[in-house]
């Protein structure tokens, strides 16, 4: 996909871009998407190069190429495949990486594998990969499978809770997030979105309240902020 970025991210494209106002100067630039960052205003983005046209891949290049890649570089694809979702050819190859992902990779893949395919097959796809995805990925496969409104999804979160309650690692103190905590209070939050009464799980949500990670109490818990006034 070619698309006009002078008209969407400003005149001096690709060499800076224009936030509502805010110029950001490029910070540097990866195969397929380039990063902004304005230091005066603490504030950054990213564009996709194949949004742009400046870079491709098709699929017979993405199956020689994905074992010899890093996670760094599946996930700047992953992220520059976002802005091309009507690519006809993009559904094969986000099916030919959830076949071969590894535990890492659901952090950056799950929310393509919800945005790209069909609900159905999308959910299928993640649920098997919440009992093959690392720790810190786990709630984004969580956000995909309820992205997807399958029929299933709220049952799968559901369980999906009790197994990540009944973990001891739930409440171990981290030096930046604890995932496991995180990873419940996204099914909360998610669960309440299919019609949960919040109520249902207040007494849970007061327990990852007094987490002892500062991060979870302080950042995570927003997500559930409009729901119970208490944590405003």
């Amino acid at each position: 996909m070619k698309a006009d970025c002078k008209q969407l991210y400003g005149s001096e494209y690709p060499a800076a871009v224009d936030m509502r106002g805010i110029r950001a100067p490029l910070r540097s630039e990866t195969r397929f998407a380039r990063h902004y960052f304005s230091d005066e205003h603490r504030m950054g983005t990213a564009t996709s190069r194949l949004f742009d046209g400046s870079a491709s891949i098709t699929i017979s290049k993405l199956e020689r190429e994905w074992e010899t890649w890093n996670l760094n570089e599946r996930a700047d694809l992953c992220f520059a495949c976002v802005d091309v979702w009507d690519e006809p050819g993009l559904p094969e190859m986000i099916r030919f990486m959830a076949r071969h992902a590894n535990a890492n990779d659901w952090c950056n893949l799950a929310y393509l594998v919800a945005l790209i395919l069909p609900g159905d097959e999308a959910s299928g796809i993640l649920q098997q990969a919440l009992t093959a995805t690392d720790a810190r990925g786990i709630s984004n496969v969580v956000q995909g499978i309820a992205m997807t409104k399958q029929p299933e999804a709220e049952a799968v979160l559901r369980k999906h809770l009790e197994v990540v309650w009944a973990r001891n690692t739930l409440w171990d103190n981290a030096q930046g997030v604890n995932e496991v905590a995180f990873d419940a209070t996204a099914c909360i939050a998610y669960l309440i979105e299919f019609g949960a009464a919040p109520a249902e799980f207040e007494g849970r949500v007061r327990q990852l309240a007094a987490h002892a990670c500062q991060r979870n109490r302080q950042q995570r818990l927003r997500m559930l902020s409009k729901h119970y006034e208490w944590l405003t």
